[in-house]
């Protein structure tokens, strides 16, 4: 697979970091799958990713309609498997656990097409560790955004 060939993101967790990696790959035209285990969380992540646009908006650096197109790209999903269904991308961005984030890419490679890649947004978890059960551990890697991700948006487009 190649980065041309990447058209929806899957994220895993909508919290602290997962909805601002979800708005990073929406705003760059990515369409994005969201799942949060707590459904209070994958709720109000679209009301956050709107507020992550204000101070961008005040200082004329995004426009009101960007907000819009980010949130039309961002799908809440009501389950991992839903979740897998359609990324070519997958990242993860749960709490600091290691035996949770094993189960949770076990389910995803149960679930995930056979080419999608996997990537942790770990900051302090050996990716060797997590990944150490997958079945192919060629298509996992780690990633790290820094908090908050949103910020990203002014860096430039993810897929440079």
């Amino acid at each position: 697979m190649e980065l041309k060939d990447i058209g929806r993101i899957g994220v895993i967790g909508a919290g602290l970091m997962g909805h601002g990696i979800a708005q990073v790959f929406a705003s760059a035209g990515y369409n994005v799958n969201l799942y949060d285990a707590d459904k209070a969380t994958l709720e109000a992540a679209k009301g956050k990713i709107e507020a992550n646009f204000k101070p961008f908006i005040a200082l004329g650096l995004a426009k009101p309609e960007d907000v819009a197109g980010c949130l039309g790209r961002v799908s809440p999903c009501p389950s991992l498997e839903a979740l897998c269904k359609g990324p070519q991308y997958i990242i993860e961005a749960i709490l600091e656990d290691l035996e949770l984030k094993r189960k949770v890419f076990s389910e995803v490679e149960r679930h995930a097409a056979p080419d999608a890649i996997f990537s942790s947004n770990t900051s302090a978890i050996s990716i060797t560790e997590i990944g150490a059960a997958l079945k192919n551990k060629g298509r996992f890697l780690g990633t790290h955004f820094w908090p908050p991700p949103g910020v990203a948006l002014r860096g430039g487009d993810p897929r440079r």
